[in-house]
């Protein structure tokens, strides 16, 4: 009995170097992945603040003016003298602004180079003339690159590009 008492004692404390051997090196591969899912995402989401920030000025006619991004992918804006706004506290037009620049951002970021058409419907409905006249002007930019499909309601916009029209 007490020989295989040892045999089985030396098989458990193989056993036990075995596991602590394993959970060592899982250990090790979770704080690997986790920092490099840590890199990859604050990397993406900086580069899509930055994009959506580059969009978001020129859409609004105010250059510095930023977007940002929180861990939990709330967004903001950061006014030129540095103010922190939330998307709440911008006027309705502003907002309109600030989603169609992230939605810009996200698509070029995630074509990987192609060159995808961008559909919009209806996105104007909160913007003053200025507001128009800049999201032309970005519209024609980006349909020199692309095909930008507009879909509305609204005749004035109906000079900004080839109407379609169903019947």
């Amino acid at each position: 009995n007490v020989a295989e008492a040892r045999v089985r004692l030396a098989e458990l404390i193989e056993e036990r170097e075995r596991l602590a051997f394993e959970a060592e090196a899982l250990a090790a591969a979770y704080t690997t992945l986790k920092e490099a899912a840590e890199e990859y995402y604050a990397d993406h989401v900086g580069r899509l603040s930055r994009a959506a920030g580059a969009r978001f000025a020129a859409l609004s006619g105010r250059p510095g003016r930023r977007v940002t991004i929180s861990e939990e992918l709330e967004v903001g804006a950061i006014e030129p003298g540095g103010a922190v706004l939330a998307v709440s506290q911008l006027s309705l037009g502003t907002q309109d602004l600030l989603y169609i620049a992230l939605r810009l951002a996200i698509a070029d970021l995630m074509a990987g180079g192609r060159r995808l058409p961008f559909l919009f419907d209806d996105p104007f409905v909160n913007f003053d003339r200025e507001r128009l006249g800049r999201a032309r002007e970005t519209l024609l930019g980006i349909a020199r690159e692309r095909q930008v499909l507009l879909f509305t309601h609204r005749d004035e916009l109906a000079s900004w590009g080839e109407p379609i029209a169903f019947e």
